[in-house]
C-alpha cells in the first residue's frame, strides 16, 4: 500500500498540479506550448540528475521571492501546498 500511495502522489499529484497549473497560467496568458516546455525541462532535469535538479527560491533561500509567490497566492488551497511542499526543502 506504501508503495502504490507513493506511485499515486508521484504520478496523479503531479499530473493534477500541472493540469490546475496549466489552468491558472493559462487564464494570466501564458501559452500552453510555453508551460508544456517548462513541464517537459523540469522532467528531463530531474531525470538526468535527481539530487540537483531543484532550482529557484526554495533552494537558494529567497525569502523575498518566496513571500511574494505567498502572497500572490493569497489564501487559496495553492499557498497551503507551497508552505507544505517547502517545508520538504527548507
Amino acid at each position: 500500500a506504501l508503495y502504490h500511495a507513493w506511485c499515486v502522489l508521484s504520478a496523479a499529484g503531479t499530473q493534477t498540479l500541472w493540469k490546475t497549473a496549466a489552468q491558472q497560467l493559462q487564464s494570466l496568458g501564458v501559452d500552453q506550448k510555453a508551460f508544456h516546455q517548462y513541464v517537459k525541462q523540469i522532467s528531463e532535469n530531474y531525470l538526468k540528475d535527481p539530487q540537483n535538479a531543484l532550482t529557484g527560491p526554495w533552494v537558494r533561500k529567497d525569502q523575498d521571492t518566496i513571500e511574494k509567490n505567498l502572497q500572490a497566492l493569497s489564501n487559496s488551497q495553492a499557498k497551503q501546498l507551497y508552505q507544505l511542499l517547502m517545508k520538504g526543502i527548507l
